[in-house]
């Protein structure tokens, strides 16, 4: 929309002033990194933009949003718009969003997701998707008396690893070849990109495989 991108050329995500704070707070809290003089999303970002869009909640992280309200603050400003219908629609975004993620249930999140393979250490579970990863549905299994655990099945695989975010694609090729090609990705302590070999060894854990830039120096 050339309105919403005009209005945010002028006084949204287009200028250093509002942008840089911006910038290093999503840094500062880990959602956002710097690699070769680019901005990239850590997994834990992408994690918090997939669970908006599960809640239904996506333009908290849309610059349409931002662009919207740019505009709409502008008519506001040249008389085009009444300040109350402005704060109106504001205040009814908030508390829509609020219910949203305060109703919101975890095992709900997924449901509607199918399985993505067959666990390859019982080799009786379904691999099932959940916030944190992807593991086996028989891990669940707890004893409503005293809270222990069942016999059931522990295997899982993060959707973090060495700062790379473990995507549904990825994951299903773990599961039906037992390991990767080569994948971009991957972050060293010292920040820097690198390309790794992702596979399931003798025990069913997650190994990664590739030179980390400078482990050599």
């Amino acid at each position: 929309d050339e309105e919403l991108s005009e209005a945010l050329a002028e006084k949204g995500l287009g200028t250093p002033a509002t942008r840089a704070d911006t910038i290093e707070n999503l840094i500062s809290k880990q959602y956002v990194q710097r690699l070769r003089g680019a901005l990239k999303p850590t997994a834990k970002g992408v994690r918090l933009i997939d669970f908006l869009h599960r809640i239904d909640t996506a333009g908290l992280a849309s610059a349409e949003l931002t662009g919207e309200w740019e505009k709409h603050l502008a008519e506001v400003e040249h008389g085009q718009m009444p300040r109350v219908d402005f704060m109106k629609g504001i205040s009814e975004y908030t508390v829509d969003v609020v219910g949203k993620i305060k109703d919101f249930e975890y095992e709900d999140l997924y449901s509607k997701e199918p399985p993505i393979g067959k666990c390859p250490a019982c080799g009786e579970g379904n691999v099932i998707e959940f916030f944190w990863g992807y593991r086996c549905d028989r891990n669940e299994r707890k004893s409503e008396e005293n809270g222990d655990a069942e016999a059931g099945c522990d295997f899982i695989i993060w959707k973090e690893i060495n700062g790379r975010y473990m995507d549904r694609k990825t994951a299903h090729t773990l599961l039906e070849k037992r390991k990767t090609v080569e994948i971009p990705g991957f972050v060293n302590f010292q920040g820097q990109e690198y390309e790794a070999v992702l596979e399931l060894d003798d025990t069913n854990q997650v190994r990664v495989s590739g030179d980390s830039p400078g482990a050599h120096e």
